[in-house]
């Protein structure tokens, strides 16, 4: 089988997350939990509705580039023929039933 270098990225991109998704059930309690949500640029209404709407959650201690991979992954999980990739993460605050709460808002880019 030939491994081209794109594909290996991916697979490597993927690795990444998968073990920084690891963390997330080994032990890691207390850590804070941010829900993410997608904004409709860049992949309309219905593409964000169905990612926003499985309620996925990183760990708010890791790095933005674990963050970026974990991200990429699940969207892949959701959608494996989709060519998107993370443009942005930005780290915001909501009020949700009468308290803070905050949440990555992430912009996603055709790649």
């Amino acid at each position: 089988m030939n491994l081209s270098r794109r594909n290996f990225m991916k697979v490597a991109g993927l690795s990444a997350a998968a073990v920084a998704g690891a963390a997330l059930f080994t032990g890691c309690s207390g850590q804070l939990m941010l829900p993410v949500q997608f904004s409709a640029d860049g992949i309309g209404e219905d593409i964000k509705k169905a990612l926003d709407t499985k309620q996925f959650f990183v760990v708010a201690g890791l790095s933005q580039d674990a963050q970026k991979s974990a991200i990429s992954a699940y969207v892949k999980s959701q959608f494996p023929q989709s060519m998107y990739e993370v443009a942005s993460i930005e780290r915001k605050t909501s009020t949700l039933d009468g308290k803070e709460t905050d949440y990555l808002f992430v912009t996603l880019k055709n790649s």
